[in-house]
């Protein structure tokens, strides 16, 4: 019984990495980037640029992904602009 959980844990594990790892890979393809997908189609360059450096998009994206599991072992699953709540 406790090897089976034990497969248990390790195979979740490993899924719950694969969804966190195609999520970061998903929002990064997004046409003109996660900043131009929230700014918007008339975002000028310089807002998508603030927007970068205000988020750590400009970092390269090892950086960014362990900063993105670090929030979201936090527990911090970001800002809300529909609801504009964080």
């Amino acid at each position: 019984m406790g090897r089976y959980l034990g497969y248990r844990a390790v195979t979740s594990l490993i899924v719950i990495i694969g969804v966190t790892i195609i999520m970061f890979v998903l929002q990064h393809h997004l046409p003109g980037g996660p900043a131009r997908a929230i700014l918007g189609a008339k975002a000028t360059p310089p807002a998508i640029a603030a927007f970068n450096k205000e988020y750590g998009l400009d970092k390269p994206l090892p950086v960014q992904y362990l900063n993105f599991i670090g929030q979201l072992l936090h527990g911090n699953l970001g800002y809300s602009y529909k609801l504009n709540i964080s």
